[in-house]
């Protein structure tokens, strides 16, 4: 008897367990367009052996059929590490992307509004007064061609500190979506933890957490690992995020300075940055991977003009100047849109500079001396500011006074430049003083060059601080192309000056970068500037859709593992259906040896 109920239990068991594989396949097909659903697969094992007795050669056991051992998810680990390592790359070189398309289109090169246009048509003004340089409708179109070549420049750059400011939007965006998700996962491993505690089967709880490490993995580099409870652990750039229970969530902070970008901070009441945006993005160390981090180094975390790009000749030593290029090229090169600011900018400068330096020349104090016929060692020589403070002469530019043009005005009104500085004045007026071969003192009024410093934004010719010359607008006569000397050679002198301003525009002045050699002329720099943001672009979008298809690739082996095939499933379905009728049909036979053996002994 006890034999026959054994054997009536193996029945049931096997009647169970193909119940539950019948579910579970169902319960596959229900699920076989779900986003992020795992395929679900039955691991039987056997029950308990009965030992009976021994024999010489082994026990004597009966089984008592089989039993569920788990209801498992059909996936592979490494896939899903490997997919999320590669889809955060593909987030960190699409953002870089999608910031070069933006800053393609700032530039008009994409709608016909070229900026190089803009550059052409003020060489072409200045070479049309070149051939009338007294015609005062000529020197109006010049002031109103530069008056546009600012406004238009301006806008430009105003787009591009815009563009930053919007980017803000979407940082802000994923940090919150990051901090949700690390809530979310929070909460799904209390479930987990739960419901399997219990002996109950979490694995769509399982799914939605497998679907969070994968959006995660696409905004940050993350490490993760699941505990013996099945609660998982999650590190973010290597430091704890989701972690025993608690989430140490991501935060933004506006830094003090007027750029207003905000850094990307944990928050722990420290503001420890998530990011050192100083170190250079590789593959060979998973540097370059999230596209939080990508919109990061993109948009950089401050704004940028041609002071932040390093030419040589403003150090006094090739290492300060391999410092500085060093520098630049952590902090600027790397960044798409503040290298592009930068370079902009270097344009802006050295257009507005050159022909600044044309109309107001300036000389050093030496050649002050030298060209106004002056005694360099005469006694008592001294050069003091208008409160009687003392200036080193011989670290300033003066005003040259002998060669410099003035406004053909009943004035002559000299020192008059065309593109002036918003809040400082180009000259500061002072005196000199010596005493001549007579012993007679002597003073005389010259004029110190407000010199450009990097650490005073107001003293710089950048593109944000420039304005045309509001006198001169008012009044074209201003513009100083005339002469003082009344030697008869007035017009030669204002056709000489008016060809200087044409050839700024033909000599080669700068490079892009202090990593390349090819020095530009103007039009030339602009050409090969907007090249280099195409060609940033180019690679950018290429690698991205590089990465997109190696992490397709990666996801496509993911779904042949996790993925749910209709014709597989149908097969197991029918193979578990044919099973539990046999399980039914062995039950029906040890129901009639029951019967006959209960009846035979009545």
């Amino acid at each position: 008897m006890g034999n026959i109920m054994t054997s009536m239990w193996t029945g049931v068991s096997g009647l169970k367990a193909n119940q539950s594989s019948l579910n579970t396949v169902s319960h596959n097909l229900a699920n076989i367009n779900t986003e992020g659903y795992v395929r679900q697969q039955i691991v039987t094992k056997d029950t308990i052996y009965n030992t009976m007795g021994n024999t010489h050669i082994s026990m004597l056991q009966v089984g008592y059929g089989t039993n569920i051992q788990e209801i498992r998810q059909v996936r592979d680990v490494f896939l899903d590490k490997a997919y999320r390592i590669e889809v955060g790359r593909q987030g960190f070189y699409e953002s870089q992307s999608e910031a070069t398309q933006e800053i393609e289109t700032v530039l008009g090169e994409l709608e016909g509004e070229a900026f190089h246009d803009d550059i052409s048509s003020f060489r072409n003004t200045l070479q049309e007064l070149a051939k009338e340089p007294d015609s005062i409708v000529k020197r109006a179109a010049v002031v109103s061609q530069a008056s546009t070549l600012v406004e238009r420049s301006q806008s430009i750059y105003q787009a591009f500190k815009k563009y930053q400011q919007n980017l803000n939007t979407q940082v802000q965006d994923k940090v919150n979506r990051i901090n949700k998700i690390g809530n979310q996962i929070k909460s799904l491993n209390e479930q987990i933890v739960r419901y399997e505690c219990a002996s109950e089967n979490a694995n769509d709880l399982r799914d939605s957490r497998n679907a969070l490490l994968d959006e995660l993995g696409e905004m940050v580099k993350i490490t993760y690992s699941e505990d013996s409870t099945g609660n998982v652990n999650v590190s973010i750039e290597g430091r704890q995020f989701v972690w025993d229970k608690s989430v140490y969530g991501l935060t933004t902070k506006m830094p003090d300075d007027e750029a207003g970008l905000l850094e990307v901070v944990w928050d722990d009441g420290q503001n420890t940055p998530l990011y050192d945006l100083t170190q250079p993005c590789k593959s060979e160390n998973n540097s370059n991977i999230g596209s939080l981090k990508g919109l990061l180094v993109a948009r950089g975390n401050t704004t940028a003009n041609y002071t932040d790009i390093p030419v040589r000749e403003n150090f006094a030593s090739e290492a300060d100047f391999n410092d500085a290029v060093k520098k630049y090229n952590e902090e600027i090169n790397s960044s798409v849109v503040r290298n592009t600011m930068a370079q902009f900018d270097q344009l802006i400068h050295g257009i507005v500079t050159a022909i600044n330096d044309v109309l107001c020349p300036n000389v050093t104090f030496d050649k002050y001396m030298e060209n106004m016929g002056l005694d360099k060692g005469a006694t008592g020589l001294s050069v003091t500011d208008a409160d009687g403070n003392k200036i080193d002469m011989f670290k300033v530019h003066v005003w040259d006074e002998k060669n410099a043009p003035v406004g053909m005005d009943a004035e002559n009104t000299p020192r008059e430049e065309l593109f002036e500085r918003k809040y400082t004045k180009r000259y500061t007026e002072a005196t000199l003083s010596y005493t001549d071969e007579k012993g007679v003192a002597q003073t005389k009024k010259v004029y110190i060059y407000n010199e450009e410093d990097p650490k005073d934004i107001y003293s710089l010719y950048t593109t944000d601080q420039i304005q045309i010359n509001e006198r001169m607008q008012r009044e074209v006569s201003l513009l100083p192309l005339s002469s003082t000397s009344k030697n008869g050679k007035e017009d030669e002198f204002a056709f000489g000056k008016c060809q200087e301003l044409v050839d700024t525009f033909n000599k080669k002045g700068f490079t892009l970068s202090p990593n390349q050699l090819t020095k530009y002329t103007f039009a030339d720099y602009y050409t090969a500037f907007v090249g280099e943001v195409g060609t940033k672009g180019k690679t950018f979008e290429s690698m991205a859709t590089e990465q997109q298809t190696v992490a397709s690739n990666i996801d496509n082996q993911r779904s042949t593992v996790l993925g749910v095939s209709s014709e597989e499933e149908l097969t197991n379905m029918i193979r578990y259906q044919y099973a539990y009728g046999a399980n039914s049909k062995y039950i029906n036979v040890i129901n009639d040896m029951l019967d006959t053996i209960i009846n035979s002994m009545g």
